[in-house]
């Protein structure tokens, strides 16, 4: 007789963890809205869901050279 196979949940999910996600499709995980991921400080995989998590990566606005104001900076107009 196989043993089945089942899924882990990240019950133990807490804030600061850090988790990279490995697969965001809903036939990874087994439901809409759940994600599959790796917690980094034990190596553990599981599902967990979406919005328990957010981006590491800085959103950072661009913009144009043209639009930047340089004014009392130190630095500016050189050394010495």
């Amino acid at each position: 007789m196989k043993k089945k196979k089942t899924k882990r949940f990240f019950y133990f999910l807490r804030r600061g963890s850090i988790v990279e996600v490995l697969s965001k499709d809903e036939r990874i995980s087994g439901s809409e809205g759940w994600w599959t991921g790796r917690l980094l400080d034990s190596e553990s995989v599981g599902i967990f869901p979406a919005n328990f998590v957010a981006n590491l990566e800085p959103q950072l606005r661009v913009i144009d050279y043209k639009d930047l104001q340089i004014g009392d900076l130190i630095g500016v107009g050189g050394f010495g």
